[in-house]
């Protein structure tokens, strides 16, 4: 008891007393005692092992927060989509895992919004025109949006002179039936088209389009690189989109005090690899 008392810092009087507290809580006694001898009886046994189990715990979690809490391991949800990935970000993410071989990589690839909450995300990674108000948005680059055909299509369709014009044309979207709002010299248009082909992959529509199967709106990232190649070219090139699906890349978090150092990390290496690789139809953004 004595021994007890100046570890906790107190008299021996207030460790009887916290005692017998503990035991009128329990209605039982948990320790025997005479005048030379002490002690437990099978419930402060039981009651005892079960305490140090939990004390080992509690210092194992103490622990783990200690040793990781700055450094770069862990398991690292990021959420991207599917055609930046395949374009520019596999290669980020090789070089990220290279870099840091402590932390894994878990991949969900997803065009449209992603809830960071419900799907354990920690960075999103996405094109949009108004980041979400409960994310914190940190600007990477931006895209321009254009519309795209193959020269064997165009030499075999009806003459693109105009944005009324491309109701004539099969159309390629991320959706059967699309509200396309174009701006042209003269003022903006809007009509509503039907999608030959939908497919919410930009990469997968620029191959279709290359393939002569209709025309497109495309981001210049998804089409640079079949534009440099021939297999595309640009249509109409006075018209251009607005407003666009989204034309600023932006990486998604939650709000937090305490970042993990594998996200901060991460962060930090998709900024340095934007700026560093110049990705054609990505702009970086001035950070």
């Amino acid at each position: 008891m004595s021994a007890a008392a100046r570890r906790l810092g107190i008299d021996r009087s207030g460790v009887s007393r916290r005692l017998k507290e503990l035991e009128n809580q329990a209605n039982a006694q948990l320790i025997v005692r005479d005048t030379r001898n002490m002690a437990l009886t099978a419930l402060g046994e039981a009651f005892y092992t079960r305490c140090v189990d939990i004390r080992e715990q509690v210092e194992q979690a103490n622990s783990v927060l200690h040793s990781q809490g700055g450094a770069i391991q862990g398991v690292l949800h990021v959420s991207s989509p599917p055609a930046l990935t395949r374009v520019f970000l596999m290669d980020v993410f090789d070089a990220f895992c290279r870099r840091f071989p402590e932390v894994s990589l878990r991949l969900t690839l997803q065009a449209g919004p992603v809830d960071l909450i419900e799907h354990q995300v920690d960075v999103g990674i996405r094109f949009t025109n108004n980041p979400e108000p409960q994310y914190v948005a940190r600007l990477l680059a931006q895209t321009q949006w254009q519309l795209y055909a193959s020269a064997a299509y165009i030499a075999n369709a009806p003459a693109l002179t105009s944005a009324q014009s491309l109701q004539q044309h099969a159309w390629l979207g991320i959706r059967q039936r699309i509200d396309l709002r174009l701006v042209e010299p003269d003022g903006p248009q809007r009509m509503l088209v039907s999608s030959r082909i939908s497919c919410a992959d930009y990469e997968m529509l620029a191959r279709l389009c290359c393939e002569g199967l209709g025309v497109a709106m495309l981001p210049a990232y998804a089409a640079s690189r079949p534009l440099r190649e021939g297999r595309l070219v640009r249509v109409l090139p006075e018209i251009h989109v607005d407003p666009t699906p989204g034309s600023t890349l932006y990486a998604l978090t939650l709000p937090s005090r305490y970042m993990p150092a594998h996200t901060r990390a991460f962060l930090t290496f998709l900024r340095e690899q934007i700026m560093e690789h110049h990705l054609e139809g990505l702009i970086p953004a001035n950070l």
